[in-house]
């Protein structure tokens, strides 16, 4: 091989290697992630709700292949992802906490947003952390991508979970009932006893007394 086809084929080399890198980066940027804005908001009033904490978690996400995996927690879970409802998403719910870690946990601003970003694609559990507050949000199941109707794909998902007040419990208004509601004393006074009791034994004294006296008076 002579010195000029040696340095062709190395230029050729060269500029494969080149090209070769170039497309990997490029397939690596193609790789995106979602962005969920949360916005909690009173669904009577339309008050911005703050300091309302949620709970993430991941149920799965898509592996390298394309194919979805369970997360950790969820492996055991048998959840199919496309047939969530409002119906069960409560028990589904329930399996979250009791056998998965929160993948993040979030608190809403003065405006009753966050923001979740970088999240690979998947399917993600949205929780509210505590139910003694003074508001109760509905549990939401977000997919990234967001599918709409004409079959595009979103990464940046607008989420406004339905929110409802906490109903106070009732507090009693009825008035104490008044002293003309009292029934009257109907027991047995015990004072009376006693003094029979005396007035008998006077009598008896007096009766003896006087028996005493006769029969004395006869034997004289």
């Amino acid at each position: 091989m002579s010195k000029k086809q040696i340095i062709k084929l190395i230029t050729f080399i060269v500029v494969f290697l080149i090209l070769l890198s170039s497309f990997q980066v490029s397939s690596y940027a193609t790789v995106e992630t979602g962005t969920v804005n949360f916005v909690a908001i009173e669904s009577e009033t339309n008050e911005n709700i703050s300091n309302l904490s949620v709970d993430i978690y991941q149920i799965g996400v898509k592996n390298e292949e394309g194919n979805f995996e369970y997360s950790a927690g969820f492996e055991n879970s048998n959840l199919d992802i496309d047939t969530f409802t409002d119906e069960n998403i409560n028990s589904i719910k329930e399996y979250a906490i009791q056998n998965a870690e929160a993948f993040a946990t979030k608190t809403t601003d003065s405006n009753g947003e966050f923001v979740v970003a970088g999240l690979q694609e998947g399917a993600y559990l949205f929780v509210q952390v505590s139910e003694t507050d003074t508001y109760t949000m509905q549990t939401m199941f977000v997919q990234v991508p967001e599918i709409d109707e004409q079959g595009n794909s979103n990464y940046i998902i607008n989420v406004e979970p339905k929110i409802t007040v906490v109903p106070e419990e009732p507090v009693d208004t009825s008035t104490p009932s008044s002293n003309e509601d009292v029934l009257p004393y109907t027991g047995v006074l015990n004072w009376p006893i006693p003094v029979l009791v005396v007035v008998a034994l006077v009598l008896f004294c007096i009766g003896w007394l006087k028996l005493y006296t006769n029969s004395k008076k006869k034997v004289s």
